[in-house]
């Protein structure tokens, strides 16, 4: 069952104040942090075992950092600067040679089927959506590949993620995968912020990317059968198009 909009927009608004605050607070101890540990381990040029012990340090301080700037973008207003994309197909291969080398490690396969043509959006903002959607996708296969063969199970689907983009001029586009989809009980909170079934993230992927596809005027939704869906529709509205 759908929350309210009013009531979502409000309790999104209070938790997005509480993460730039506590974001803001954190980062400036944090900055000192880093500035340490880069010098300590150059301190420790020959002496491998410190070395490593700082460079594993240095590698959780830029973590934290990493979700730290998740967390002040969530709070930020997005504000789309749309340009024209020429090639609906170029750019998803762009965003699927993002994903692929991961996608290959983990034994996955990204298929895509494209109607090209132009399109109107942010291409910056987008990206992370695509790639967002694609890497959560990708995991969640693995996931399931994991599952079965702690299980010893003999599964014929296909270890695979889709992209199809259904039309260019309004984009709408959908990413399904053959994971083990979503609960039932996640399923309607799945883009509230800090909702992650993870051990590792900060649960902000999806609430950015729900927030990057409303800023453009879209929808996104998600079903879950066999795996999950992801349905993005974005408006093709072309007033205030940058770069033309």
């Amino acid at each position: 069952m759908n929350q309210p909009a009013e009531e979502r927009t409000e309790r999104l608004l209070a938790m997005g104040q509480m993460a730039a605050s506590l974001a803001h607070e954190i980062r400036n101890p944090l900055g000192g942090m880093e500035l340490f540990c880069s010098l300590l381990v150059k301190e420790l040029g020959d002496e491998e075992k410190k070395k490593n012990l700082a460079e594993q340090i240095l590698k959780g301080i830029r973590t934290v950092e990493r979700i730290i700037q998740n967390c002040l973008q969530f709070a930020r207003e997005i504000i789309p600067q749309r340009s024209l994309v020429p090639s609906m197909s170029q750019y998803c291969k762009e965003m699927i040679d993002i994903v692929e080398p991961r996608a290959k490690d983990l034994g996955v396969s990204i298929l895509m089927e494209a109607e090209d043509g132009e399109a109107y959006f942010d291409p910056f903002l987008m990206q992370q959506t695509f790639v967002n959607l694609l890497t959560n996708a990708v995991d969640a296969v693995h996931d399931r590949i994991r599952r079965e063969l702690r299980d010893s199970i003999n599964s014929t689907r296909p270890n695979q993620v889709k992209l199809e983009v259904l039309s260019a001029s309004p984009l709408n586009f959908i990413i399904s995968d053959t994971g083990d989809g979503v609960s039932k009980e996640n399923l309607s909170k799945i883009f509230d912020p800090f909702m992650t079934t993870k051990t590792s993230g900060t649960g902000l992927g999806l609430a950015i990317c729900h927030a990057i596809v409303r800023a453009h005027g879209g929808e996104i939704k998600v079903e879950s059968e066999q795996g999950a869906k992801f349905s993005v529709l974005i408006p093709n509205e072309n007033t205030n198009v940058v770069g033309e």
